[in-house]
């Protein structure tokens, strides 16, 4: 006898959604732009701006849709972080979500801002002082700051932190500011300048090297 094909309809079909963490240092703090939630689950509850991706679009262009829509942001890069898959982190369904990180200059944070029709309230908050946070959006954040640790040692946050020229004390200012945290500013300079990431320059200053192609500043 031969068995019937097996179709897609015959396995759990678990549900998809996006979050994005915008982060941004304001008033020389990290802060994270959060929601109110004006529907079921979590009403009133603060959480990361996201929903349901549509059938036609990728994980980034969902981000980008919900956050323009949410927030009123848009054109603002995002970066993939991690997908976060409990099976019981969402009391709807099973729901599979993928986050992204956009991290903005301060005067970018000091956009107007517009809160959806899925949202009560729009507002920037520091990460040291969040509220109760829907869904597992405490743990998303928690993971942005990690990762953020390890991307500033890299070869491009820092451009968009940063001016062209900058001086050491710039540079420990911008990073303590991003991270809410103290960060010392001449190892992070050493470890930066031996893996050939910036370079010094007259004045006392430093310079993130050039990107072969690209002009200035990189973002």
């Amino acid at each position: 006898m031969v068995s019937p094909p097996v179709s897609a309809q015959d396995y759990p079909r678990p549900s998809v959604t996006v979050d994005v963490v915008v982060w941004a240092a304001r008033q020389d703090q990290p802060h994270v732009l959060l929601i109110r939630r004006r529907h079921w689950p979590y009403e009133g509850h603060w959480a990361l701006p996201g929903g349901f991706i549509e059938l036609t679009e990728t994980l980034e262009q969902a981000a980008c849709r919900e956050l323009a829509e949410e927030t009123g942001l848009s054109e603002v890069p995002l970066e993939p972080l991690l997908p976060f898959d409990a099976p019981d982190r969402d009391p709807r369904q099973r729901v599979i979500t993928m986050a992204f990180l956009a991290v903005l200059h301060e005067q970018e944070a000091k956009a107007a801002l517009r809160a959806g029709d899925e949202a009560s309230d729009i507002r920037w908050w520091p990460v040291a002082k969040l509220p109760p946070l829907a869904f597992d959006h405490d743990h998303i954040i928690a993971a942005a700051r990690m990762h953020l640790r390890r991307r500033l040692l890299g070869d491009d946050l820092g451009r968009r932190l940063l001016p062209e020229a900058f001086t050491a004390v710039e540079l420990r200012r911008a990073f303590t500011a991003i991270l809410g945290e103290p960060v010392k500013a001449r190892p992070v300079l050493r470890l930066l300048d031996a893996a050939g990431v910036i370079e010094p320059i007259p004045g006392g200053t430093y310079r993130y090297r050039r990107l072969s192609g690209m002009s200035w500043p990189y973002l």
